[in-house]
This record gives C-alpha cells, structure tokens and sequence, in this order.
C-alpha cells in the first residue's frame, strides 16, 4: 500500500513538473539540475520515512497532536497525547481495563473520534500502517 502511494505521489510530480513547462527550460542546464536534485531530494524523504516517522514527527509539525477515542455511549474518553507519550497502545490498555471494571456489553468497540485528512500527504504512511486508523468513525459527543 505504501509504495502505490508512493508511485502515485511521484507520478503526480512529474504531471505538474510535465504541465508547467519542464520541456521549456530543458535547455537550461542550472534549472535542469536543480529539478533533478529536488526530485531525488523528495523520493529520499518519502521513501526512507523521514517526513513522518511513524506518524510522530509528521504530527509533530504538520499534523495534529490530540486524538481522542470514545465507546459508542461515550462513556469511555480517553486521549491520545503524543507529546505526553500517551499512545495508541495506553488507550488500547485503558479501554481493555475499563471493559473489565465496568462490565458492560455496549462498550464492546472502541472508536476514534477524528477524520483522516487525506490532504495531509504526510500521514498516507500512518494511514496504511498505524492501527488506530483501522478503528470505526465515530463523531465527537457534541454535548461535552
């Protein structure tokens, strides 16, 4: 899934690079290498994962820094805090020993209460690989 997108993202590069005129200034050697090397700069950054390691650093500068889940009743709320090193996995745990206090059937299935921004190139990496993505939409409790 990664590398599609990966293909995708460069294949959109070359389109634009292709529509704004690349095939006019090739005769322009400087402007010929400073395209190249800006490429082989950008397929470095998004093939070895720097941009968003893990997620983390892309969110750390680009994305959001909050995400927050609920059950279906939200009875259950718990955040995800990067900059706390509250991750996925302690809202993963707290759930699990919340159902196990608790006892109650409707809270089941965990939820994430924020969208996927595809516009957010950065995160498509998080997005095939993180597994809170892989969780239900849920939208936030409007009476909080």
């Amino acid at each position: 899934m990664y590398y599609i997108i990966v293909f995708l993202t460069f294949a959109l590069l070359a389109l634009v690079l292709y529509l704004t005129g690349y095939r006019l200034i090739k005769k322009y050697a400087k402007t010929k290498k400073l395209i190249i090397r800006t490429f082989l700069i950008l397929f470095t950054l998004s093939t070895t994962n720097i941009l968003c390691h893990n997620g983390r650093f892309g969110n750390y500068f680009f994305g959001t820094l909050i995400y927050c889940y609920s059950d279906e009743d939200y009875n259950f709320k718990k955040c995800e805090l990067l900059l706390k090193n509250v991750d996925f996995k302690d809202v993963e745990n707290s759930f699990q020993s919340y159902k196990k206090l608790h006892k109650i059937k409707s809270a089941d299935k965990l939820y994430r209460n924020f969208k996927k921004n595809y516009l957010f190139f950065w995160l498509w990496y998080d997005y095939a690989v993180n597994p809170k993505w892989e969780l239900d939409y849920l939208p936030p409790n409007q009476n909080e």
